[in-house]
């Protein structure tokens, strides 16, 4: 039986204070999502421009302790006979002072395990690879940044003729030998620029340049091309 004394049922929605509080803490966390992956990547990039200034500190102690360059010391096996190489062949440089460009890169991988030895870097590497071919973790140490390692090599002409430290990813089409791949893209590139260097793309003791294979430009002259959204930059600093 109906009751008439019964009060109708009401349907209450949200207020306007309840939607603006919902509002607030959605955009709170929102902002909080957006800002933690900003400290995530610009910790990232701290961690390349930490690694490239130990592996100078290295560098550099290397040289005043050996007179030579790691990778290029023509005696390291005297020092490292029984954990360098299988033979001095291996084992030592030529004593020239440069890495070999082409396809002669043993120079340039042992670099790593002369330092290794020397007890001047962490971790340990083979300082060597099938066909002298870059494997990131393996014969060049590994990086923060997804699947980027970092390289000796001298450049003789786009780069006026010096050894360098290379950033970058293996790349089929150059046999895996050089890191050219696509690295960062021209922001994140120009982020580590003006905080260790000059901030000039084409100058300075880092200078970025166009990774092979990129479907986008890395730079524009001596300025970074910020527009680009993809990764496009190899960096190279000397050490």
């Amino acid at each position: 039986m109906y009751n008439l004394n019964a009060r109708p049922r009401t349907r209450r929605g949200f207020s306007l204070v309840e939607l603006s509080i919902v509002l607030v803490i959605l955009g709170l966390l929102v902002g909080g999502v957006l800002s933690g992956q900003s400290l995530i990547r610009a910790a990232e990039l701290r961690s390349v421009s930490t690694q490239i200034n130990n592996y100078r500190s290295a560098v550099f102690s290397f040289r005043d302790k050996y007179f030579a360059i790691p990778g290029d010391m023509n005696n390291a096996f005297s020092f490292w006979s029984t954990n360098c190489a299988a033979s001095a062949i291996l084992c030592n440089g030529n004593g020239d002072g440069l890495y070999p460009s082409g396809g002669a890169q043993q120079e340039a991988l042992m670099a790593w395990r002369h330092l290794s030895l020397a007890g001047l870097i962490e971790g340990n590497y083979t300082g060597s690879g099938t066909a002298d071919a870059i494997t990131v973790g393996t014969n060049v140490p590994a990086t923060k940044l997804g699947t980027n390692g970092l390289a000796f090599r001298f450049v003789a002409v786009t780069l006026s003729g010096r050894n360098y430290i290379q950033f970058g990813s293996p790349t089929a089409s150059s046999g895996n030998v050089w890191l050219d791949g696509p690295g960062m893209k021209a922001s994140d590139a120009w982020n580590i620029d003006i905080k260790t260097d000059d901030g000039i793309s084409s100058s300075g003791k880092m200078v970025a340049g166009q990774a092979v294979g990129a479907s986008e430009n890395c730079v524009s002259g001596a300025t970074y091309a910020f527009a680009e959204t993809t990764n496009s930059c190899r960096l190279f600093f000397e050490p």
